[in-house]
């Protein structure tokens, strides 16, 4: 006669990943609190991903020949690289531009950015027919009763597509300050593939200014979802490793400093690189569409 410890079926089990993390790890600081555009904004590795962003570019200048108002141009590089078996479903990234502690604030709004709105890529119509049954296994999101026999069986055909999808908007400073001082990013995966977002991507944003004071930009990773299993680990690993909180250094703009990158960029015309559809494909690609 069989036990019910003999009989009793295996549970889902969870990874526990330990990466022997210290205090002040995962945080990009400036080398000292006045350190001048920081090109390192972020490098982060819980043991199961590694999230970089870097500045690749920050041109100042003016928004045009007549139209002498300051103005800057700034692009970030993006990356997302998984450690082990997990995809990035979602993620979802901030820039706020705010002034700096000075007698002549610069109050930086935000003229454009890029991508800009809503942006399809991987897109590729094909026609695609799905048999499940006993035999084609659960999908990593479903959570199954071990007590409960799987049997069904059907058939479905659609119309797939394979694209991804990029989105953007910007925020007001605040009721009664209609500056856009805020924009944020949210990149998705093609819900029906579930093979994540791109691993690589670039941002951009425009801004104008009133004067050549100093300003700050301030980044925030809002959202990052990888699914349950991903969420469950990193649950585990915060409990015993004591993971501190990612709380990155503010990122000090300095006018009157030389730019970093885009030597083909004109500084005395940086709106002309604002369009009907924001900033372009140019600067504000996505790796595997834009770029190889």
């Amino acid at each position: 006669m069989e036990t019910a410890e003999a009989t009793a079926k295996p549970l889902l089990s969870i990874p526990i990943f330990d990466s022997g993390r210290h205090d002040g790890e995962g945080k990009s600081r400036n080398v000292t609190a006045a350190e001048i555009q920081r090109t390192d904004i972020t490098n982060r590795n819980d043991g199961l991903f590694h999230i970089d962003v870097s500045m690749v570019t920050c041109v100042h200048g003016v928004w045009s020949g007549e139209d002498r108002t300051p103005a800057s141009f700034i692009v970030f590089h993006c990356e997302i690289n998984s450690l082990e078996d997990y995809y990035v479903k979602k993620v979802k990234l901030q820039w706020e531009f705010v002034n700096d502690q000075v007698s002549a604030p610069s109050n930086p709004t935000i003229a454009a950015r890029g991508p800009h709105l809503v942006r399809k890529y991987n897109s590729s119509d094909v026609d695609h027919h799905d048999e499940i049954g006993i035999d084609a296994g659960i999908e990593a999101e479903t959570i199954v009763n071990p007590g409960l026999n799987f049997h069904w069986n059907g058939a479905k055909d659609y119309k797939k597509q394979y694209f991804e999808t990029a989105r953007s908007g910007v925020e007001h400073a605040s009721e009664k300050d209609h500056r856009y001082t805020k924009a944020w990013w949210i990149y998705t995966q093609n819900k029906q593939t579930k093979q994540g977002i791109s691993a690589g991507f670039r941002i951009a944003v425009l801004i104008k200014r009133q004067n050549d004071s100093p300003f700050k930009g301030l980044f925030t990773l809002i959202e990052f979802d990888a699914g349950w299993k991903y969420k469950a680990a990193i649950g585990w690993k915060d409990f015993f490793a004591k993971r501190p909180p990612n709380v990155d250094d503010p990122v000090n703009f300095d006018p009157t400093v030389e730019r970093v990158g885009g030597k083909d960029i004109d500084k005395d015309a940086l709106g002309a690189l604002k369009t009907d559809t924001g900033i372009g494909r140019e600067y504000a690609w996505i790796w595997g569409v834009d770029v190889e």
